[in-house]
């Protein structure tokens, strides 16, 4: 079995851009072989005590409604189903390798310094390469550069944790950035943000037909242009990545708090 990763994250920049349809993300150099879960029901299991700014208690809340948000649409018999406390901090990003444990982190400490800090969360996936099959799926989110909240309202001056594991989670099923700002794979978020908590109708009808009820998951694709910003490290036949492949890492231009630091450039 030839293994590869896949990375893809949440940045901190929003512009205006013209509505695309879904997309599925790929086997890298495979653009019409989609990622795809060949089990309906995903275990999930979260790190609850690693945030310095929301409680585990609020932080188990938060997943658990962005887990619903992905599993109501009756279309789909995808289950995501929260299984606990993790039992380490290691992910596919940081530490760790392939352990078939799907593990969401919130890091303080650690962040990658190749990622950069205007990331506010990447998802790491294992596929084998030659089916497109996801075998394993970790979710960071950076906290080392970002103050997280989970609050209603959400607050203004804080990147809501909601927000950024809903988008996240559409990574971990499989799904890449689209150019709709309204879409909760759109691809940047800005401050006390809220509206990828939902999902609009293209990532209804992302879920809808790449998990169908009843059916099972197309995996070959039509071959369609890139949305942008979603990234990758390529790996060969042992699965080892290379951050240094991320691309289209996008910084939020002027001031942040205390806990921001500033980006002025695109990285790629």
């Amino acid at each position: 079995m030839r293994l590869a990763w896949s990375i893809a994250g949440l940045f901190v920049l929003a512009s205006p851009s013209t509505a695309l349809a879904y997309q599925r993300a790929t086997v890298d150099g495979s653009p019409d072989l989609g990622l795809v879960w060949d089990d309906r029901a995903i275990s999930i299991e979260l790190a609850s005590g690693s945030s310095p700014d929301v409680g585990p208690v609020e932080l188990r809340a938060a997943l658990g409604r962005s887990l619903s948000t992905w599993t109501t649409p009756a279309c789909s018999d995808l289950v995501l189903a929260d299984v606990g406390d993790a039992l380490g901090l290691s992910t596919n990003l940081v530490d760790g390798h392939a352990d078939g444990l799907n593990r969401v982190v919130v890091r303080e400490d650690g962040w990658p310094v190749e990622v950069g800090p205007e990331t506010l969360a990447l998802t790491s996936i294992v596929y084998d390469r030659s089916t497109g099959r996801i075998l394993d799926a970790d979710i960071d989110l950076n906290a080392s550069a970002h103050a997280f909240a989970s609050s209603s309202p959400a607050a203004e001056d804080r990147d809501d944790v909601e927000n950024t594991l809903t988008h996240e989670l559409g990574h971990l099923i499989g799904f890449a950035h689209v150019l709709d700002p309204d879409a909760t794979m759109f691809g940047s978020a800005e401050l006390g943000e809220t509206r990828k908590r939902d999902l609009a109708a293209d990532d209804v009808a992302a879920l809808c037909e790449t998990y169908p009820a009843g059916r099972p998951s197309p995996t070959t694709l039509p071959v369609v242009s890139a949305a942008g910003g979603c990234t990758a490290s390529r790996a060969g036949a042992s699965g080892s990545a290379s951050l240094a492949a991320l691309a289209w890492l996008i910084a939020r231009a002027g001031r942040r708090s205390h806990r921001r630091a500033r980006a002025d450039e695109t990285a790629s």
